[in-house]
């Protein structure tokens, strides 16, 4: 499995532009199957989820 990401910022605010990826499985089964459980993982993931739920970032000394 290679799973590939890219994403950008506006240059005026710094804002997120959003992330977009991609997964390539090289496996027998059939297309349908492996398109079913990347949904899954998708929908489950931790850091897919964090991210489209926003996140704090702050630093600590």
């Amino acid at each position: 499995m290679r799973v590939s990401a890219a994403g950008g910022f506006d240059t005026e605010s710094w804002r997120s532009t959003g992330i977009t990826y991609t997964v390539d499985v090289n496996s027998t089964a059939p297309a349908e199957s492996i398109a079913h459980l990347i949904d899954i993982v998708d929908s489950i993931a931790e850091i897919p989820r964090a991210i489209r739920q926003g996140a704090t970032v702050q630093r600590i000394s």
